[in-house]
């Protein structure tokens, strides 16, 4: 073999080396690349049947409580008020309407010791959704950084952050409003606001029964 044919040879030997390499390197990124997204996958089938599973056991714990409603329109507002904090993730929830331009408590869950149940109902978010006739859930985060900071009087003596309320609406007309409040930080997902307006719903029924 001369020595240009030698040198062909080795060339083309050094080229396949260094294909294969190549290859062996992209097959070895593929692999991990395939097991990363499997993983992936695998996490995010395990993350929605928790998500399933908690839905359905909220749900489970609604429908027992629609079953044990008494004849007490105010024990079962109550019944519902509790459920929207504990499923909702609330510090407190309460259930106001305006009566004779003040504002009344109807249903009241976990009120922390300076909770202020003022029937002025001036500057207070409740109010402010009420009288907005607003059709949805009404979302206030950062509460702190708001002028309610300085018009409602539990924002920053509870140091409020977040305000979630759902208006109870009966042909048009705005009567109350579900309010879930929290001392942190809360962005309801769109199951959070399928139960919050359920029970709303529920709310609404309860009225149209007393």
């Amino acid at each position: 073999m001369s020595e240009k044919d030698a040198s062909f040879w080795r060339r083309q030997y050094e080229r396949e080396k260094t294909a294969r390499k190549e290859a062996e390197s992209l097959l070895e990124s593929k692999s991990l690349e395939l097991y990363n997204t499997n993983q992936d996958l695998k996490d995010l089938y395990k993350n929605l049947e928790r998500r399933v599973q908690l839905r359905a056991s909220q749900l489970e714990r609604l429908t027992r409580e629609f079953l044990s409603f008494g004849l007490d329109p105010s024990e079962n507002i109550n019944q519902l008020t509790k459920c929207a904090g504990e499923l909702l993730g609330a510090d407190c929830a309460i259930y106001n309407r305006i009566l004779e331009n003040k504002l009344s408590t109807y249903g009241v869950w976990n009120p922390s010791k300076n909770y202020s149940f003022t029937d002025n109902p001036d500057g207070q978010i409740s109010f402010d959704v009420i009288n907005g006739k607003l059709k949805s859930p009404f979302l206030v985060r950062d509460l702190q950084n708001t002028t309610y900071a300085s018009t409602d009087p539990n924002v920053q003596a509870n140091k409020l952050e977040t305000y979630l309320g759902y208006p109870v609406i009966a042909e048009g007309e705005t009567l109350g409003v579900l309010n879930c409040i929290y001392s942190h930080d809360f962005a309801p997902s769109p199951e959070d606001h399928y139960l919050g307006l359920l029970i709303k719903d529920w709310v609404l029924r309860l009225r149209s029964r007393s």
